[in-house]
Order: C-alpha cells, then structure tokens, then sequence
C-alpha cells in the first residue's frame, strides 16, 4: 500500500471502471482503470538472482496522465549495502538504482547501484536530495533543496562515478515535470512558481 493510498484511501472498482478516490468523505474519478494502472506495473525487470531487482510502481495515474508512484524505501538488507537509509528509483530498463536521503545526518545520501552487478557504483554526499533520477547508462539527475539559510535549490546531472557534469541554481523549487532521458544526455524540468522550462544538454 503507498502513501497516497494511505492518506486518501482508494476505493476497489470493478473490471472497466476507473479508478476512485475517497478523500475527506468525497468521492473523486481519476479517469483510469485499475487494468491501466496494472499495465504500467507490469513492465518486465532484468532477470537476475539480486537483491535490488525491482521496478518503479505507480500509485495512480491523474486525468493529465502524470504518473505518481509509489514511494519505494531501501531495505534492511540493501541499506547495509548502500550504507545509509532512502528513497530508491530505477532506470527504466532495471540495470541502474538512485538511492537518495533528505536527511543531512550522515557521511552519504545518494548512491547508485549498478543492478546487474550488485554492487555501489557511488556514495556521494549532498545538502539535501528532494529527488532524483536516473538513466538507463547511470547518469543521475538530482533536485537538491539545498539547506535553509541559502534558500536556493539546485539541479545536480552526476557521472557514473559521481562527478557533476552540470549544475544549475534557482530561486525556487522544481515542479512536477522532472526527467531524464533514456540515454541520460537531456534532462528536463520546470521551476514550480514561474513555470520557466529548462533543458540541461549533458556531454559525457
């Protein structure tokens, strides 16, 4: 069950209907079926005996079709692996896995994880990872809100070794339009309050 789910609660539908929410005692149409969503599920992960083989789940899908998944966390086996507790995300192909923490404790917070091998690419230390990505060759993308006192965030595009290959810093926060390309070499988001599109083109 994700977080969503658990805050909004979700009725069951039957074969062919959509989807309903149940918030606050109202009921409210998210205008995909259960089928859909299960669809998005079901794309096959690489097929080896390991640990960190998953794949992003999606909670639901919004009438504009943006995507909410399911807040995926290490566990107690893969957190002794990676050293430090977080969110994780896959490349769309299975191969790669971003682990991230928002929590400045510690000597880590975002690490990758090459699937195929089972073993940490890199364990890097950032101010604050709010989020991040990652391609189907290992280049992560991160949003970084960086700490309070300077109130600018910060979009991160790191190597396969965890070097920066971009870096770019705003004002304000990131929107929900947030990606990497497959190839890792375009990311692309929009700033929250100005609605300012910006496209980071990655050498590598």
């Amino acid at each position: 069950m994700g977080l969503f789910t658990l805050l909004f609660g979700k009725k069951k539908s039957r074969k062919g209907e959509t989807v309903k929410l149940e918030i606050m005692g109202k009921s409210y149409d998210t205008g995909v079926t259960q089928e859909q969503i299960n669809q998005f599920n079901s794309k096959p992960v690489v097929g080896v005996a390991c640990s960190w083989v998953e794949s992003n789940q999606v909670e639901m899908v919004r009438s504009d079709e943006h995507k909410i998944y399911k807040i995926n966390r290490v566990s107690p086996e893969q957190r002794n692996q990676i050293g430090f507790y977080g969110q994780k995300w896959y490349s769309e192909n299975g191969e790669f896995c971003v682990v991230y923490s928002s929590i400045e404790e510690g000597k880590y917070n975002v690490g990758l994880v090459d699937v195929l091998k089972n073993t940490v690419a890199y364990r890097i230390k950032l101010t604050r990872p709010h989020r991040c990505l990652v391609s189907n060759n290992g280049i992560v993308v991160c949003e970084d809100w960086g700490n309070i006192e300077s109130k600018t965030s910060y979009i991160l595009a790191l190597g396969t070794k965890g070097q920066i290959l971009a870096k770019n810093a705003h004002r304000e926060a990131v929107g929900d339009n947030f990606s990497i390309s497959d190839d890792g070499r375009l990311v692309n988001y929009t700033l929250n309050y100005s609605g300012k599109n910006v496209k980071l083109n990655l050498e590598f």
